[in-house]
């Protein structure tokens, strides 16, 4: 599939629900094995079963999550792909937590629920097969990505494909690319992440590049055009851009774009962020916006980037800026610090913010197999601090022995949200 219609997501197991709703379900136990058989064909399996869980609300029964893809070469450097992902309840517990009335499904506190989410799963099972083809010439200019997949759910029946294509051709100096998705409405890939159904999205877009033999290795412009409808082809969205990059010969590069936006809204939703007042459904905002990024010399030990943008934003502006700085004592130790912020400004009676989100990392390089890791991330708009730390002994070729710790606090109060220590060993079998 593609980024946004992706069969198989890993982190659909162990987590159920979304927003408010979303919790960890206990996982009993799982293996993987992946890998090639012979100079042409590859295959990877992965099976987990996760364990009931009884909230004071709501029951989940026990499911059993598998996924098979195998892989062949073609060509020079293409390849063609067969993926089967499925979702199996293995208990009916859940059935007695809930009840039907007036057509709406409540749980046992009377409150509705919203059947497509998956932490109310009833169905018996859920699948998802298809095809994909990688598409790569032996002398790179041609790359392409082509997909059909179609779910098996007994709770859905028509309109149950996603298909897409990808193609782009591109020389030192010149390159265009196309894509195309088409997803039915009743596409349902519960255990892989596709957010929307029942649109077609379509893209084109060119680059040109000329070389020197000054300070400026490259430099050239890029145009962009995409747009979003429904599969009866009733437009929604559409965007635009044009951006113009300056890649330097000391490895630094520049870009300065506008783009255009247009989107209509299928649903309530407040661009602030803050749970204020909401835009109503099925109406329709366009804006301009303009953006300037830097990013210093790669190969010195001290690297910083920035990034600037500015313009409308639904209803209102959006002034944003990012900046990024990267600390390097080789071969040792890496220090990162990223910074974002956003100001979103709407008219009365809708509400601003003001949006932060800080992360710096370390990295620890302590020999040439053991490795430790920290990352601390604050974010404002979910109240959240968040803390991962890992580490890696890597104690043959392949084959890793990780350690990770896990937590996440609210900002108010520094209350506890969860906590995981996590301990995983992967093992390369070369037979």
């Amino acid at each position: 599939g593609f980024p946004n219609t992706r069969p198989f997501f890993s982190r659909r197991i162990g987590i159920q629900g979304s927003g408010e709703s979303r919790r960890n379900v206990p996982i009993i136990s799982g293996a993987r094995l992946s890998g090639k058989i012979g100079s042409k064909w590859r295959i990877g399996l992965l099976d987990m079963v996760t364990n009931e869980d009884e909230t004071s609300t709501d029951i989940s029964p026990a499911q059993n999550y598998s996924v098979v893809k195998i892989e062949r070469q073609v060509f020079e450097r293409s390849r063609i792909s067969a993926i089967f992902v499925g979702r199996t309840n293995l208990g009916q517990v859940a059935l007695d937590s809930f009840r039907v009335e007036n057509n709406s499904v409540l749980n046992r506190q009377g409150q509705v629920i919203n059947p497509d989410d998956t932490l109310y799963t009833l169905s018996a099972y859920n699948y998802v097969y298809g095809l994909d083809y990688d598409l790569a010439s032996k002398d790179n200019r041609w790359i392409g990505d082509f997909y059909f997949h179609q779910s098996v759910d007994p709770e859905k029946e028509d309109n149950k494909y996603s298909t897409g294509a990808f193609l782009r051709y591109q020389t030192p100096k010149f390159g265009w690319r196309t894509n195309f998705t088409r997803i039915g409405e009743n596409h349902n890939a519960e255990v892989g992440f596709v957010p929307r159904t029942g649109i077609t999205t379509y893209g084109v877009g060119t680059n040109w590049n000329w070389f020197s033999e000054g300070k400026i290795q490259r430099h050239g412009p890029a145009l962009n055009f995409g747009g979003v409808t429904d599969n009866d082809l009733n437009q929604l969205d559409n965007d635009a851009s044009f951006e113009y990059g300056l890649s330097f010969l000391n490895t630094s590069y520049m870009e300065v774009s506008t783009n255009w936006n247009l989107v209509t809204l299928t649903r309530s939703f407040d661009p602030s962020g803050s749970e204020g007042q909401e835009l109503s459904e099925d109406t329709d905002y366009s804006w301009y916006r303009y953006r300037f990024f830097y990013r210093s010399d790669r190969r010195k030990n001290f690297i910083y980037s920035l990034d600037v943008s500015n313009g409308g934003f639904y209803n209102g502006r959006l002034f944003s800026l990012g900046s990024g700085i990267t600390y390097r004592l080789p071969p040792v130790l890496q220090v990162q610090m990223n910074f974002n912020y956003n100001r979103v400004d709407l008219p009365d009676p809708y509400n601003d913010s003001d949006l932060i989100l800080i992360g710096p990392r370390i990295d620890l390089t302590l020999t040439n197999k053991v490795f430790f890791t920290t990352f601390v991330q604050y974010n404002t708009q979910d109240e959240n601090l968040g803390h991962n730390s890992r580490f890696q002994w890597r104690f043959k070729p392949v084959s890793d022995l990780f350690i990770v710790y896990t937590d996440n606090y609210l900002t108010d109060g520094f209350v506890t949200r969860n906590r995981a220590l996590v301990i995983k060993l992967n093992y390369w079998l070369n037979l």
